[in-house]
């Protein structure tokens, strides 16, 4: 058991004896999830960043090629937030902070180095059948994996989690006819 907000030590104790549980140092993220609710998303998952962005500059240093930087920025950079954005509606502005990353290490920015963008980066996020990259818009890319939990919860209603969230967050309807509450939680 881990501390809970409002309640003392001493009391945190006795409640852990009352439940035969052992009480543990509370953990900032678990499964690369924040495991606390602090109200400020861009606070919560600055660790995804911080991991992107130890990435793009551990190969800033290595003479790649542009398809070098393709895969590395298809394989890595864009699976590492993927797990978060299947669960989370991540902040719009972070999501183009991300991209902002991608898009200065596929043209080869640096701090002190500024290239010139020879496209938009719209244009490299748009189908390979156009002629494009292909690369994955992290606004659309996170839509898209909600968008399937969502399908989920309507389509399997006999699993644990889907009868857990209905219970909690929409008795009386469907997940599609709940309206989003504002002090709800991120999830």
């Amino acid at each position: 058991m881990c501390g809970i907000r409002g309640v003392s030590s001493v009391e945190g104790d006795r409640l852990a004896r009352l439940l035969g549980v052992q009480r543990v140092r509370c953990l900032d993220r678990y499964l690369g999830l924040p495991s606390f609710d602090t109200r400020n998303k861009e606070h919560q998952f600055r660790m995804l960043k911080e991991h992107i962005w130890n990435k793009i500059k551990g190969w800033r240093g290595q003479l790649l090629s542009a398809g070098g930087n393709e895969v590395l920025i298809r394989a890595v950079v864009k699976s590492i937030p993927t797990y978060s954005m299947s669960l989370f509606k991540l902040p719009k502005g972070f999501l183009n902070v991300l991209q902002v990353l991608c898009n200065r290490f596929w043209w080869g920015s640096t701090e002190l180095n500024k290239k010139l963008h020879w496209e938009s980066w719209g244009k490299p996020c748009t189908c390979e059948d156009e002629g494009a990259l292909g690369f994955r818009n992290f606004l659309v890319f996170n839509r898209a994996l909600l968008a399937k939990q969502i399908w989920r919860l309507e389509k399997l209603l006999g699993t644990l989690v889907a009868q857990v969230l209905k219970s909690n967050y929409f008795p009386s309807c469907s997940v599609l006819g709940n309206e989003v509450k504002k002090k709800g939680s991120f999830l």
